[in-house]
């Protein structure tokens, strides 16, 4: 099923970069990003059991063979709906350094430290997923499968020289 107040995700995006160029070839950056997803779909189960026992949720959902007698829906099964309430946040500091080293050498190197956070986790970034606890959707919030928190790069681009005036 759907949401009856369903809405279409936003996402918004922000970058600020400051860049220096030194003498000699050599040209840094130093830059933060990242976006935020409001009203990301998220699936959830409209016939959840109620918490029951002291625990945020019921623990039978955990066996995964429990039966429906203490949703609201008693008699029916899962009614898996998707709503539009989950959140997402990806932030990132971007730091770079280029160089011509002359030659027809050009040289770059790279590094990022980044963070993604998301209700619900799924295998493929922002989309559709599934929370374990329906009534606490914040139970599920933790790193997301864009998070990737440090990468480093390098990199050359060589003009062969014996090539230049070839054809």
């Amino acid at each position: 099923s759907m949401s009856l107040n369903e809405k279409a995700s936003s996402v918004y995006s922000y970058s600020l970069s400051l860049e220096h160029q030194f003498g000699g070839g050599w040209l840094t950056s130093v830059t933060g990003a990242g976006n935020f997803v409001r009203n990301m779909p998220l699936t959830l189960d409209y016939n959840q059991p109620y918490p029951t026992g002291g625990y945020n949720y019921n623990p039978a959902i955990n066996t995964g063979t429990y039966e429906y007698l203490y949703g609201p829906y008693q008699g029916w099964g899962g009614i898996s709906t998707l709503s539009s309430i989950g959140n997402a946040y990806w932030d990132a500091l971007l730091l770079s350094v280029r160089h011509a080293a002359g030659h027809g050498l050009f040289l770059t190197g790279s590094y990022s430290y980044s963070h993604g956070l998301q209700n619900g986790y799924s295998q493929s970034g922002f989309d559709s997923t599934g929370v374990q606890n329906s009534y606490d959707i914040n139970g599920s919030y933790g790193n997301s499968a864009v998070d990737v928190r440090h990468l480093f790069s390098l990199s050359y681009i060589w003009n062969i020289p014996f090539m230049q005036h070839s054809t």
